[in-house]
């Protein structure tokens, strides 16, 4: 008894329930001072050390990234 498979949706979520746009999931490229910085997901958003950032600041021409919000850096 084969059942044909329900279509898949071709729907993108916009905004959620507050109204606010979906957050972008994912990997993610940091925009820090001009320089690029590849992180696996977005910062945390309330994060009182980086500010939702995802970096700190530089130190000898290097930026430094939130130890907070990625701990594995």
């Amino acid at each position: 008894m084969n059942e044909p498979q329900p279509p898949q949706p071709t729907y993108e979520l916009i905004k959620d329930v507050t109204g606010k746009p979906s957050p972008k999931r994912g990997a993610q490229v940091l925009d820090a001072y001009g320089y690029e910085i590849k992180v696996p997901y977005p910062p945390k958003p309330n994060c009182k050390r980086c500010y939702g950032r995802g970096y700190v600041g530089m130190v000898d021409e290097q930026v430094v990234v939130c130890k907070k919000c990625y701990p594995m850096m």
